[in-house]
């Protein structure tokens, strides 16, 4: 389990050591100097109303100056509407539903995709209305970013959660172009874009070990999450059953380079059971 960053009393420090996945706060516009201001809000590339929202760690230069960000957010919901998702509001009903993404706890749209989660199973403070807009990412200056005070920790995605929101939003055209925004290339200057590696600390959900028979004719059966070892005299492969949707049975992935049951039976490679 990965340790927890304590949050911080007082003044922030000046180097918070960002990761990818973690959550961070963007300032409220009114706290931006005159540079961030002209940069960011002046230039149109973002409207005041992306401001003081937490946000989401997905990239970074390797300076850590800059800051690829996505916004979480409650749209406005709350007990007084029912928790109404974005995508049934008038404002947003309009955008296509399944750029919607749902942390663990807020509805998310019928799709096939998953709830979002943060490490250590910590949730925001609003549990039921937490989501982010896949189509939706923008740089900012390091100095624009700040602890999220609301948590008595800092949070983080899993990353198996980051890999999947990231996946979502390639498929957008805009994420192509996230450093080369014209408002971002004027923000960064003459800075040459070297992005910082992923980090081989993001926390990932921790599995549970669970070893097929030795010999076995029938599937044997593995509570996600959790690492089933394939023998090499197992001559099916293993199946998952998902706790949170009871029923449901899906085929363990292979994650060695080959690509068939057969190699795994044969060589005794893991397969990571996966809903």
């Amino acid at each position: 389990m990965p340790q927890q960053t304590p949050r911080p009393h007082g003044r922030q420090p000046t180097n918070p050591n960002w990761k990818h996945g973690n959550i961070a706060f963007f300032k409220d516009v009114d706290e931006f100097n005159r540079t961030e201001y002209d940069a960011l809000i002046k230039s149109g590339y973002l409207r005041e109303k992306a401001t003081k929202h937490p946000v989401i760690i997905l990239e970074y230069t390797e300076d850590l100056k800059y800051f690829l960000v996505t916004t979480v957010s409650a749209y406005g919901s709350g007990p007084l509407n029912g928790n109404l998702p974005p995508w049934e509001q008038p404002y947003h009903c309009r955008k296509c539903h399944d750029r919607f993404r749902a942390f663990a706890g807020s509805r998310k749209p019928k799709s096939d995709r998953k709830h979002l989660e943060l490490a250590n199973g910590e949730q925001f403070p609003k549990p039921e209305t937490s989501w982010v807009d896949a189509a939706n990412c923008f740089v900012v200056p390091a100095s624009t970013l700040k602890y999220f005070t609301k948590v008595k920790s800092r949070l983080t995605m899993t990353r198996e959660s980051l890999d999947d929101l990231l996946s979502h939003m390639r498929e957008s055209w805009k994420f192509a172009e996230r450093w080369t925004h014209p408002a971002v290339v004027t923000m960064m200057g003459n800075s040459e874009l070297r992005l910082a590696p992923r980090s081989k600390s993001s926390p990932t959900t921790k599995p549970a070990t669970c070893t097929m028979p030795a010999t076995c004719t029938m599937p044997a059966t593995c509570i996600v999450p959790a690492t089933c070892i394939v023998p090499a005299t197992c001559a099916v492969p293993a199946s998952i059953v998902s706790p949170s949707k009871p029923g449901m049975i899906t085929n363990c992935s292979i994650t060695s380079q080959t690509a068939r049951w057969s190699d795994v039976v044969a060589k005794g490679h893991q397969a990571i059971c996966q809903t």
